[in-house]
């Protein structure tokens, strides 16, 4: 028989298994928690704070990471094995787009965290920060696309996780809107990403630009 949240109030909007771990899940939800749970006993083992409302969480395929990213521009990410630590790392795609640095008095664009373009009056209604995230096989590397349009690879394994950044308007193929979801090829390099303006961009992990 189905099983409610036990929280009784906060709906989950995400939920994932843990491959290698069987019978343990996590799910996020609007107030900023994710929590694990057994499905034997139905018990929640714990709950992780999240910066923002959860978007999308995951377990790497290794079952040794878990991604929860948020509507704020952060996926936070933690080492299954020492929850207790707090996050490993804290990924951030810079302020939404709604919040990016504001034009000059002239009205005129300026550039945003890491390099991204900012246009006048151009924010897309459903910047909702990191929507989307996607783990390669392997298990520490991680594609996240947010609401700015901007696409970045990490791996989450390293001190300075970010291994490229794909901001808006970087080149010709760039993304001007929202991303909204990622697909990567299983057992290769390849991975895709879609956004609002109807496009979809089709990247190779070996030459991500």
């Amino acid at each position: 028989a189905p099983s409610s949240d036990r929280t009784g109030r906060t709906p989950a909007n995400v939920i994932d298994y843990a491959e290698g771990t069987p019978g343990v899940l996590a799910s996020g939800g609007s107030d900023g928690l994710v929590r694990l749970w057994d499905e034997r006993s139905q018990g929640c083992l714990g709950t992780l704070e999240v910066l923002g409302e959860v978007n999308e969480t995951s377990f790497s395929s290794c079952a040794t990471y878990l991604q929860a990213s948020s509507t704020n521009n952060y996926a936070v990410i933690y080492d299954v094995r020492r929850l207790s630590a707090g996050p490993l790392h804290v990924l951030s795609h810079g302020p939404p787009a709604s919040v990016v640095n504001p034009t000059n008095e002239d009205g005129d664009e300026r550039d945003g965290p890491r390099g991204i373009t900012v246009r006048p009056n151009v924010v897309d209604e459903g910047d909702q920060g990191i929507n989307t995230a996607q783990w390669f096989e392997g298990g520490t590397r991680l594609v996240t696309g947010s609401g700015n349009s901007s696409v970045a690879v990490w791996d989450v394994a390293l001190g300075d996780p970010m291994i490229h950044w794909m901001p808006r308007d970087s080149h010709t193929y760039a993304h001007r809107r929202s991303v909204n979801s990622i697909a990567i090829k299983p057992g290769g390099h390849l991975f895709a990403s879609g956004g609002d303006e109807q496009k979809i961009l089709l990247y190779d992990f070996v030459r991500p630009s």
